[in-house]
């Protein structure tokens, strides 16, 4: 028999603040200052969010020829979730193994 959710995760309570539900992300407020370090902790890294991290990051170090990252997800995919992430990990080195790996 299947578990039902509730006995398989408790979300957080951040989860349940009403100025955060249904908040579409927007870059500008990331550019603002608005979007903080603490985004990274509320949220998953995937292995596409990976991916784009460690690319950018190599990119960005002059590691790599590689400037065009084709972001294919169609509109809710995480296109901007994944830019305001990059943005994130450059502003904050001291988290970037932690997320990264």
């Amino acid at each position: 028999m299947i578990k039902p959710l509730s006995a398989n995760c408790t979300p957080r309570d951040s989860v349940f603040t009403g100025s955060r539900n249904d908040t579409a992300l927007d870059l500008t407020d990331f550019l603002d200052g608005k979007i903080g370090i603490d985004f990274l902790e509320e949220n998953y890294f995937t292995d596409g969010l990976l991916q784009l991290g460690r690319l950018g990051l190599r990119r960005l170090a002059g590691h790599s020829d590689q400037g065009i990252y084709v972001l294919s997800q169609s509109m809710g995919g995480g296109k901007t979730h994944g830019m305001i992430t990059l943005g994130l990990l450059c502003l904050h080195p001291d988290v970037r193994e932690k997320s990264l790996g």
